[in-house]
């Protein structure tokens, strides 16, 4: 398999957060998967946006984040990094223009999803189970030399094909895909806008953090989140413009404005348009 060489160290718990279990574990293994969001699924020729997203696992508990979230965070732990270094990577991943948007952390023990975004002007959180209405397909295939099996998914209003390996016996995969008694390696949905790709495996690097929640989040029922992320994201709306206390301007090293408001929530464009991992 193909790999794309990338940094990586040590995710750095964020200051002025609670913490919803108090240990970090160390990770016994990293993936990253290559997302592509098909805005034209039928035109070969069409728009895609492409994002890497980290999975990192541990003995009780993984994290799902935007690769370049994770990059930030992994300098923020570089002990005596200078501030300004800092500064250039938090607006660095704010200029990403394909970004993975949700940080996501998986709990094994309790079976609980905890999903964590903000829509502006506010960041929320909400848990939820992890998906159990998984029925096992007869293909199989090999990715990047793992025997996988097949299985099927209907959840979050999309139809969903992944393809899982038990040489790698962990309930986990791409976004919310997980329950499965093997590692999902790639993953479609029916439409064939959104699909997941193997890029890398990693052993053994950094730490797992439990759930932290800043104390700028707002707690909410996932039908709630949903309507106000389905209303939203697509207009770049603001449900309440009185929210926004603070609101800076930075440039990136490639020329693109990035627009941060209160807590460092960034203003994000979709010049493509927005595709809905979560259609309900």
């Amino acid at each position: 398999m193909k790999k794309i060489c990338m940094w990586s160290a040590v995710i750095l718990l964020l200051t002025s957060m609670s913490v919803a279990a108090q240990e970090t574990e160390p990770a016994q293994l990293n993936i990253i998967y290559k997302q592509l969001l098909k805005h034209e699924p039928n035109n070969p020729e069409g728009v895609v946006d492409v994002t890497f997203v980290m999975l990192s696992v541990g003995n009780t508990r993984a994290v799902i984040e935007d690769y370049a979230a994770y990059q930030t965070d992994s300098v923020k732990a570089i002990e005596g990094i200078d501030a300004a270094r800092i500064k250039e990577y938090e607006i660095r991943e704010g200029a990403t223009e394909c970004f993975f948007l949700p940080r996501l952390y998986l709990d094994l023990n309790s079976q609980t999803i905890e999903h964590h975004e903000p829509i502006i002007p506010n960041r929320f959180f909400y848990t939820e189970p992890f998906p159990t209405d998984w029925i096992m397909g007869e293909g199989t295939k090999e990715i990047a030399g793992y025997t996988c099996h097949e299985a099927k998914l209907s959840f979050a209003g999309r139809e969903w094909t992944a393809w899982y390996t038990e040489e790698l016996p962990l309930p986990y995969g791409p976004w919310k895909l997980a329950g499965l008694p093997g590692l999902i390696l790639a993953a479609e949905d029916a439409t064939g806008e959104i699909s997941f790709e193997l890029a890398e495996i990693r052993s053994k690097k950094g730490i797992v953090p439990p759930a932290v929640r800043l104390n700028s989040e707002f707690e909410i029922k996932r039908v709630d989140f949903l309507e106000r992320y389905h209303t939203l994201y697509p207009l770049q709306k603001m449900n309440d413009i009185n929210g926004i206390i603070t609101m800076n301007v930075h440039k990136a090293s490639n020329g693109k404005s990035v627009i941060t408001i209160n807590d460092g929530i960034v203003m994000r464009l979709y010049p493509n348009g927005f595709v809905f991992l979560e259609k309900e």
